[in-house]
């Protein structure tokens, strides 16, 4: 019985560090973003042996229209372990690379273009956690366009100032 336990211990110390970057979020399709919130979450597990490793997770979204990104994170409890720092937050597409190094108190990108993008959420747990994990949601908001009395107000406004200045010629 004492073998058993023995070679079952060796087992699980030598399977420790393929088990050191194991989180459940990474590769999800969060699918088409729009107004309403997407919510995504994972959950990560470590070993003692590699106490302070990091991750990164990718979710895949698209966007309709030129419009701006926003969303936040937070770290949740999993079994009372609850040390998960989050470090960064970064969007590749389109030719874009874009990142937020403050994770902790949300994330914001302007002026996407429609397409499709890539969120890698960065972070580690802390030392000693065996379980941690995160939530966040993302949503998109189009880029504000503006409306047609915004363009005459400013053809009126122009042809004020032209006449102005006719007048102030002739004279």
């Amino acid at each position: 019985m004492k073998l058993k336990m023995f070679s079952a211990a060796i087992l699980l110390a030598l399977g420790a560090p393929a088990m050191a970057s194991e989180c459940t979020g990474d590769g999800s399709s969060l699918g088409a973003i729009g107004a309403a919130p997407t919510s995504f979450a994972s959950e990560c597990f470590r070993t003692f042996s590699s106490p302070e490793a990091g991750f990164t997770d990718h979710y895949s979204f698209s966007i309709a229209a030129l419009g701006n990104v926003a969303g936040g994170l937070v770290d949740f409890l999993v079994f009372q372990w609850n040390d998960v720092n989050l470090s960064s937050v970064v969007v590749t597409g389109q030719g874009q690379v874009r990142s937020d190094t403050s994770a902790a108190d949300g994330f914001s990108f302007a002026g996407l273009s429609a397409g499709h993008y890539v969120l890698a959420v960065s972070g580690s747990l802390g030392h000693g956690q065996l379980l941690g994990g995160y939530s966040g949601s993302i949503s998109s908001v189009a880029a504000p366009v503006p409306e047609p009395e915004t363009y005459a107000m400013l053809m009126l406004g122009l042809a004020g100032v032209g006449f102005a200045a006719r007048r102030r010629n002739k004279s």
